[in-house]
């Protein structure tokens, strides 16, 4: 039964890709970076608040150079990974548990819903659930033979090779390591010594090669600590707040449905877990558990100290060691219950099938109703169909990203184009304009922003001022901002003029709108998607009385005609 499950986990992921559902904002900036950048300069920090291990990042940049930048090529990897993980993570289980409970492991895995979703990704996280699973399988053969030159040379030459492929990759490898020192014969020998020694100083000075040459920058950036705020168990209040947030973050990566926590689950989640553990080190197999346990322990205390947040996809790396305790913990459980050996392989069956049910329905859900959760390519294929060549077209701030990538022709890119547009990204803020307020009302800004686009002109959008970040919101834009911006498209229209927006609130659209609409600009067109919307505006004549009106944002506000901040 459980091997069913995994073969259908499997197609789920070849089904999702399949469905070639658009990259998300975030996919984007890194693609940016990737697709505009040679081998060298990927070595350097990245922009947009992006950060990746270098050979992700080449291997990225290799496959778009052979198949071209698109969506297909750069989410070929995570597909990749995210079917290799599979057998991968039998193997590792099988080296510790016996063949049903591996069989209930890999299941578990392979309806995991986040596991799915990033598997179709263009960014690192999928990747990471690899490279764990293949970290462990390095770290358990030398398990098995500690003698063996051969293995001890390739776990440690593959612990290089993780570390600069996937940045928790670390965690792992301390995991470990961990289980080598407590390893009797490989403590016991001059080679094994040696192994712990060379191993420990070989990783921990590759990894603080790259975080400093590619780490640091964004571990330090305000911007980054401000959308994090409150997502790390420092920034825990309580201690019974903090055990929930652990229990939380270690197991999201196994039942997350990106909507309200079933808790109920994450109980049952953590307790076998537990179980796991514990029956690991009764059956005096502390090596295992120091395997499968370290790596977990590191994110927890690394959160502690505000440097790593327990949320699915940071954690995503763990799966592959969470499933492996789950269904161990599953299965000493009906030992404990009986000893027939019958009715223990139905009551870890019934576990099993309780553990993986709610994941595997939203897992079946989301197959039969692909996400598109922001349509960019819907709203660049409407404007090329309907916008006529002289039409100017205003891309709001947060669109920015995703308007570069979608509406650029990369088999023949315009260089100058693409790097003015990730200048002006860049600054207009940091998340493309996702800053904290400027404090004061807007007036005449961004006018400067204009820039050649075919045979008219492409507005880049300025910051609302209303910063997202994973604790607050603002509730309106800046002070005036929606009248400089109609101001803006009204100067450049002829007399219509195209607005796009994209990782939109719906405040500023609205409030965007109203502003349009008191300059004489009245909607002839209009394309509203999930995450997406593109609007035609045409505007009265010039010599309407509603043109006349005051249209500089600094009489506007003057005037009182600009909403005030709510």
């Amino acid at each position: 039964m459980f091997g069913l499950v995994a073969v259908a986990g499997f197609l789920a992921r070849i089904v999702q890709y399949a469905q070639r559902r658009p990259l998300f904002v975030d996919d984007i900036q890194l693609m940016l970076n990737i697709a505009t950048r040679g081998y060298g300069r990927l070595l350097r920090p990245l922009a947009l608040e992006q950060s990746a291990s270098p050979l992700f990042l080449w291997v990225q940049r290799f496959i778009v150079q052979t198949l071209g930048v698109s969506d297909v090529a750069f989410t070929l990897i995570s597909l990749a990974t995210g079917l290799a993980v599979l057998p991968l993570t039998w193997s590792v289980a099988r080296r510790i548990v016996d063949r049903e409970t591996s069989m209930l492991a890999e299941a578990i895995l392979a309806v995991a819903p986040p596991l799915i979703y990033y598997s179709t990704s263009a960014k690192q996280y999928g990747t990471d659930v690899f490279v764990a699973a293949a970290v462990c399988w390095l770290g358990l053969r030398v398990l098995e033979a500690p003698t063996d030159p051969r293995r001890r040379l390739l776990a440690v030459a593959g612990g290089v090779v993780a570390l600069m492929l996937s940045m928790p990759a670390l965690f792992v490898l301390g995991g470990v390591w961990c289980a080598w020192a407590l390893s009797e014969p490989i403590r016991a020998s001059r080679q094994g010594r040696t192994l712990l020694v060379a191993s420990g100083a070989l990783w921990g000075v590759t990894f603080a090669s790259l975080f400093r040459g590619m780490y640091a920058e964004v571990s330090k950036n305000a911007y980054m600590r401000r959308f994090w705020f409150g997502s790390y168990l420092s920034s825990q209040r309580t201690l019974l707040g903090g055990i929930r947030y652990v229990a939380k973050g270690l197991h999201a990566p196994l039942y997350d449905v990106g909507s309200r926590t079933p808790w109920l689950l994450v109980y049952a989640l953590s307790f076998l877990t537990l179980a796991g553990i514990v029956a690991l080190v009764r059956e005096k197999r502390v090596a295992f558990a120091a395997l499968l346990t370290v790596p977990l322990l590191l994110a927890v205390a690394a959160s502690a100290l505000g440097q790593w947040i327990l949320t699915p996809r940071f954690m995503l790396y763990s799966a592959p060691l969470v499933c492996v305790l789950v269904a161990h913990g599953d299965a000493a459980i009906a030992r404990g219950i009986t000893a027939s050996r019958r009715y223990r392989e139905a009551l870890l069956v019934a576990g099993g099938l309780a553990v993986i049910a709610l994941p595997a329905r939203y897992a079946t859900w989301v197959m039969v109703h692909p996400t598109n959760t922001e349509a960019s390519p819907e709203l660049i294929s409407g404007f090329r169909a309907h916008a006529g060549a002289r039409e100017p077209v205003y891309v709001y701030a947060r669109a920015l990203p995703l308007w570069t990538y979608y509406s650029t022709d990369w088999k023949r890119p315009d260089t100058v184009r693409v790097q003015r547009l990730l200048r002006s990204m860049s600054e207009i803020g940091p998340g493309s304009g996702n800053g904290q307020s400027r404090g004061r009302p807007v007036r005449h800004e961004g006018f400067e922003r204009r820039y050649p686009f075919g045979s008219s002109v492409e507005l880049a959008g300025i910051a609302t001022g209303m910063e997202h970040t994973g604790a607050v919101q603002a509730h309106a834009p800046d002070f005036g901002w929606a009248e400089n911006e109609a101001t803006r498209i009204h100067d450049a229209a002829s007399p219509t003029a195209w607005i796009a927006f994209a990782h939109y609130n719906k405040v500023p659209l609205r409030e965007l709108q109203s502003a349009l609409e008191r300059l004489g600009g009245r909607v002839t067109f209009s394309d509203v998607r999930p995450g997406a919307a593109l609007f035609q505006y045409r505007f009265a004549a010039p010599d309407s009385a509603v043109a006349r009106r005051p249209t500089d944002p600094s009489v506007a506000v003057t005037a009182g005609t600009v909403p005030a901040r709510r």
